[in-house]
């Protein structure tokens, strides 16, 4: 009796449902206040890369596959051995052709200005 009641808790949520372009994400951004970078794709590939740990996007190894389903963002890393996969999530929570916000699974907010 108790795991139907916690499915049916854990799937509430008073948080709108958002829809976006996926278009919108195009392009370079960064995260405010650091040197943290991420760069999305048409073609749906990305990558992400770190200044401040003497890194540039040609020589970054963290690439990915992003795909958009209204507010949620999926980005698949892939290790070396293409089996390794490891999606991250990210609720995107303001979107407009200079700035994004977002939310992880842990609630953590991210903001970013578009280059």
């Amino acid at each position: 009796m108790l795991l139907p009641a916690v499915g049916f808790f854990g799937g509430c949520s008073d948080d709108p449902v958002l829809v976006f372009d996926p278009s919108e994400l195009m392009g370079k951004w960064v995260v405010e206040g650091q040197q943290e970078y991420w760069r999305f794709r048409t073609d749906g590939t990305g990558v992400t890369w770190d200044e401040s740990e003497d890194i540039s996007e040609e020589e970054s190894n963290l690439k990915f596959e992003w795909s958009l389903d209204k507010d949620e963002l999926t980005c698949v890393f892939r290790g070396e051995n293409e089996n390794q996969a490891v999606p991250k999530v990210y609720r995107i929570r303001e979107i407009s052709s200079y700035a994004m916000k977002w939310e992880d699974i842990y609630g953590q907010t991210k903001r970013f200005r578009k280059l």
